[in-house]
């Protein structure tokens, strides 16, 4: 279930979650008594308990449809209260148009406005937006402007951690620099502007069929105020 639709459920949908699940254990054995019956050549206690499997069938399909149809409403309701767009301008990018949540401070953009970057779009998510625009435009533009060293970067510690894993080739394939170059994808960018501790990070991840540290938790490039940056597993 995806964070979206769990967080729009009460307690009462998860009451009802329970019951409709718990419905599914009496169709099956409505079905059963059916076959059953059958087996008996008791036809019209057959035909009881086809009927009300079907019954039950229609009412759990009804309560599955009116479980999803209250949470689109929510999250519309929600939406139109709390999510508006801040609309930000520039040569570079053109117009970018971010999705602001008022009520948890945070400011959202899809990955398919920033296509350019690694020839991957890469999100941009802002935690406590303080309603300035050009910082977070600013670290936007500082991802761009430093892709090359943050990719030198980020390729040293992936072709770090192989090594101390011991994977040096994978079904023919020789892990070198160029594998990891072809296979690596920036994915986004997360900015948090919390007065206290700000923090920015560049994450992104392999595009692997093996599963290792890099593979799992991914790598990401932590934006230090000198100018420079570190670089992790995320």
């Amino acid at each position: 279930m995806d964070k979206d639709y769990e967080e729009f459920r009460t307690p009462a949908d998860k009451f009802w979650d329970t019951l409709i699940f718990g419905g599914c254990f009496v169709i099956l054995l409505f079905i059963a008594g059916t076959f059953v019956m059958i087996s008996r050549h008791d036809y019209i206690m057959a035909a009881v308990f086809g009927a009300i499997t079907v019954l039950w069938i229609a009412l759990n399909r009804y309560a599955v449809y009116r479980d999803d149809k209250r949470i689109i409403e929510r999250k519309q309701q929600y939406k139109d209260t709390y999510v508006s767009v801040v609309t930000a301008h520039d040569s570079s990018f053109g117009e970018l148009s971010f999705e602001y949540d008022s009520k948890k401070k945070e400011l959202h953009l899809d990955s398919a406005q920033l296509v350019k970057f690694g020839g991957e779009g890469i999100e941009v998510n802002v935690d406590d937006y303080d309603g300035n625009i050009n910082t977070v435009m600013s670290y936007i533009r500082r991802a761009y402007d430093d892709k090359d060293t943050i990719l030198e970067g980020l390729y040293d510690l992936i072709e770090k951690n192989y090594k101390e894993e011991g994977y040096s080739d994978f079904e023919g394939d020789v892990i070198d620099r160029a594998y990891i170059a072809d296979k690596f994808i920036f994915t986004e960018l997360n900015i948090f502007l919390d007065p206290q501790e700000r923090y920015v990070c560049l994450q992104g991840e392999m595009l692997t069929e093996f599963y290792d540290l890099v593979r799992d938790r991914g790598v990401a490039a932590e934006f230090k105020t000198d100018g420079t940056y570190e670089y992790i597993l995320a």
